[in-house]
């Protein structure tokens, strides 16, 4: 007899524990993606059909078959598995193991740490990990290279702890330059990546979120429903089982809907590179406002630039409080994305729409765990300077920090110049504000609002260069 509803839910605490783990290990956004071909009917029907909630559904196939196909399935679409990383070697012609790049490392220790304790539940302790490995050590078709890794975090975990082991692992992958290069929108303050917004997107339709998505409350178009020239925007968001788990009432006045409209008009692309002779003059004012203050403020607004392997592209971001907007071009595409208390919100300029994910599906409803993870992700709020110091740019003297994570930035006075990182991405600030008015952090008067469903997102996520679920 088969437990679909045991399984899920299992598979699914699972899911939700391993990104928690890539989230302390610096790979969150890969978290995201953790084994998301478990709900694919090929694996999910193999998995509650011999469900016993103790160990892996795969073996009881085995025992019937003497295979699992829903385990060649599995590792063959999910990196995180070092039976994924083998080839034809034509030297000693014969299959073998090959290293795995860091990030899929991390993911498989992130992995095995979130089994041990699901399936050992309130018995499990730190030293599981490391024991099932070694059990089978010897048998185990892997890279030396890559089994000695995994074994010295495995026993990391053992001696020291979580939260150290986590920490150490998490340095390893900042200062892995050459496999971690997303770029970023800004540097001191990073945003959300576009396209890992996407994916996060891509992991709800595939986790059991109903793909024919209606919000209840969904706003009518701000333009048609001003009332002496305010317009107050509800919304009302329920879960999967039709309970409300959050309202958001907006008072918006005319000039703030104009405000709204203007930051998400179009911005410049192949714009000019360097800092700017007003930025330099702005600085050399006695009454030049601490910038630093105004971000920790968390209410403020940028008009700046980023260059990006010799490319560059004008972008505009505000903060207020927990809400967060950012407009820039993408692959050549107008794009922007808005996160208020409830939702974000994937805004489409050149066709004048957006689609609304509710941030109450994301990691088992946790609203208040969902703001934590996308404010440390985007402040950075781990991120520590090592040095700083004067140097010369431009023939002009400026001071400079440089932090943990590889990036430096550069200041005149109170003033922020810019930011670089270790990838050698460079963000300009060309412009700082210390408001940004509330129609930044709504969709758009006069957009359409569109459906959360795979075909919408796939139109999103091929605009900025396509996106593939593994």
């Amino acid at each position: 007899m088969g437990h679909p509803i045991k399984h899920y839910k299992t598979i699914t605490k699972h899911r939700h524990t391993v990104i928690k783990h890539c989230k302390k290990c610096g790979i969150f956004w890969q978290g995201m993606r953790h084994d998301l071909s478990k709900y694919s009917p090929v694996e999910f029907f193999v998995g509650a059909r011999y469900f016993t909630g103790t160990k892996s559904p795969n073996e009881a196939e085995r025992t019937s078959y003497g295979y699992s196909l829903a385990w060649m399935h599995h590792k063959g679409r999910n990196k995180h598995h070092f039976e994924y990383w083998t080839d034809y070697n034509p030297v000693s012609k014969k299959i073998e193991p090959v290293p795995m790049p860091l990030n899929y490392v991390v993911e498989m220790f992130c992995d095995r740490v979130a089994a041990s304790k699901i399936y050992n539940a309130d018995t499990y302790n730190e030293s599981m990990p490391i024991e099932y490995f070694l059990k089978a050590k010897s048998r185990r078709i892997i890279h030396q290279e890559t089994s000695d890794l995994l074994e010295s975090w495995l026993l990391m975990l053992k001696e020291k702890g979580e939260e150290e082991t986590f920490k150490y692992i998490k340095n390893l992958v900042v200062s892995d330059k050459n496999k971690f290069t997303l770029w970023r929108l800004y540097m001191k303050r990073k945003t959300v990546v576009i396209f890992s917004v996407v994916i996060l997107v891509f992991a709800l339709l595939f986790t059991g979120c109903n793909l024919e998505l209606k919000l209840p409350g969904e706003p009518e178009d701000v333009s048609q429903v001003g009332i002496n020239n305010f317009v107050t925007r509800v919304q009302e968001v329920t879960d999967r089982e039709g309970v409300v788990v959050g309202t958001e009432s907006v008072t918006l006045s005319n000039q703030e809907i104009q405000e709204g409209k203007e930051f998400y008009s179009e911005v410049k692309e192949d714009a000019e590179t360097g800092i700017s002779v007003d930025r330099y003059e702005e600085a050399e004012k006695s009454d030049a406002q601490n910038e630093e203050s105004i971000f920790e403020s968390k209410n403020y607004y940028v008009v700046g630039r980023i260059v990006k392997d010799g490319k560059s592209s004008v972008y505009k971001l505000a903060q207020s409080d927990k809400k967060y907007a950012i407009m820039t071009v993408y692959n050549g595409a107008q794009l922007g994305v808005i996160i208020d208390n409830i939702n974000l919100y994937l805004v489409q300029i050149e066709k004048k729409s957006y689609i609304t994910i509710p941030k109450a599906l994301l990691l088992d409803y946790d609203n208040a765990e969902v703001n934590s993870l996308l404010e440390d992700d985007l402040l950075d709020s781990d991120k520590k300077c090592i040095e700083n110091g004067t140097t010369t740019l431009d023939g002009k003297e400026v001071s400079y920090n440089k932090f943990d994570d590889g990036s430096i930035s550069y200041y005149k006075g109170n003033t922020i110049l810019m930011s670089e990182s270790s990838d050698g991405t460079v963000i300009y600030y060309d412009t700082v504000y210390s408001s940004a008015p509330s129609g930044f952090f709504a969709p758009p008067a006069g957009y359409t609002p569109k459906a959360l469903t795979p075909d919408n997102i796939k139109e999103f996520s091929d605009l900025i260069g396509g996106t593939t679920v593994e």
